[in-house]
């Protein structure tokens, strides 16, 4: 029986699939298994698979601002690309009142899509954190070398807003990654997260390398366990998709009991 990832409790076995099929629908060689965890609720994946090394070498996350992009539909129905949408609401939500100095840092930053719509509206501090080498080019150019980390989390840094966008579905430990954006969360620091909703977006269930489904409830409690204060709880603005928007208050982190 399989510990949950969150709160280390026993997990109950919901399915098992002998092929497993990528968010980028490429197989793995490996089966995957969909586990519930009966204390905290939680559904994850597992799968007898290296994915440090995936992400590291052979995921692309190809989507940029000036080329590649997804269409998405809204809630009014109107279709737009994703870039604009995603960074439409984080603008709303955090950006329309924070300084153009403001130091910025993306955790999985791909080819810097985000960071592209950053500075063109001016925002000047920026710093970024990836996997793969591939993306060290793309990403030195929009904010400049020295700003990039490649496989190694920035240290001794302290950051005035931290961003996230459907990151941590794909992290094996997504409550060490949020442990860790919170010791470098300035006080009075904004996170700004975006992960799938498998309440409303079921397809996510069945993404390999999705290893975690979260909903509301559990996403914000991890949030809340490594130490910031949920200010919005969004389900409605993205389809399928979830938005946390928190504050590093000087809470105490505290980890998640069965």
């Amino acid at each position: 029986m399989s510990a949950c990832p969150l709160c280390h409790s026993a997990a109950e076995l919901l399915a098992e699939n002998a092929v497993s099929v990528t968010s980028e629908s490429k197989t793995l060689p490996a089966p995957s298994k969909l586990h519930l965890c009966g204390h905290c609720g939680h559904l994850f994946t597992t799968v007898d698979f290296d994915f440090d090394r995936y992400y590291a070498e052979s995921y692309d996350s190809t989507l940029t601002d000036d080329g590649m992009d997804e269409i998405v539909s809204t809630t009014d129905g109107k279709v737009i690309y994703r870039t604009d949408f995603d960074f439409g609401l984080f603008h709303d939500k955090v950006l329309a009142n924070a300084p153009r100095d403001a130091r910025i840092f993306e955790l999985g930053a791909g080819r810097g899509r985000i960071l592209s719509r950053l500075g063109k509206a001016g925002f000047t501090n920026l710093s970024a954190f990836e996997l793969g080498k591939r993306y060290r080019e793309p990403l030195s150019a929009l904010i400049g070398e020295t700003n990039v980390f490649i496989g190694e989390r920035p240290a001794g840094r302290e950051f005035d807003v931290l961003a996230s966008f459907f990151v941590l579905e794909h992290d094996t430990d997504p409550c060490a990654s949020l442990a860790y954006l919170r010791s470098v969360a300035a006080p009075g620091a904004t996170l700004y997260l975006m992960v799938p909703n498998f309440v409303s977006n079921a397809v996510d269930l069945a993404c390999a390398d999705h290893v975690h489904h979260f909903s509301a409830r559990t996403f914000a409690a991890i949030v809340e366990a490594a130490g910031f204060s949920i200010r919005e709880i969004d389900e409605q603005s993205s389809i399928g998709a979830l938005i946390v928007v928190a504050r590093n208050d000087g809470a105490t982190p505290r980890e998640l009991q069965p």
